[in-house]
């Protein structure tokens, strides 16, 4: 996805510059937040294709970052990682997915991709 905006949240500094680096690597735009409450801020002014987010994170969860995210972005692909296994009342949808630490930056650009190749075919 050429151009493609992501905002990368993680609460973890070495996640968050690791994931960055990596992206970046790969012509992503990427942005980051230490917290959600950092993201919304961010989300406010700036428009993004894709919202990469921790789930468990000081105050804000991911999980709630991203329902109050969908709210004022709905065409926001949002990606929900953990290290534990998630209980989530989070609906799976062609916006929302979940992946499990520890995973490779395969399975992210999969993600990424698999969307990619929907936006391109509802075009």
């Amino acid at each position: 996805m050429i151009n493609c905006r992501i905002l990368l949240v993680d609460d973890d500094p070495l996640v968050r510059k690791t994931l960055k680096n990596i992206l970046e690597s790969r012509t992503f735009k990427v942005a980051q937040a230490e917290s959600a409450v950092k993201a919304r801020e961010i989300l406010k002014t700036q428009n993004f294709d894709i919202l990469i987010t921790d789930h468990q994170m000081p105050g804000l969860s991911g999980e709630e970052l991203i329902v109050l995210s969908l709210r004022d972005h709905p065409d926001l692909l949002c990606i929900l990682i953990s290290g534990n296994r998630m209980t989530s009342t989070l609906k799976l949808s062609d916006r929302v997915c979940f992946l499990e630490k520890p995973f490779g930056i395969e399975d992210i650009l999969e993600k990424i991709n698999s969307y990619s190749f929907k936006q391109t075919k509802d075009r």
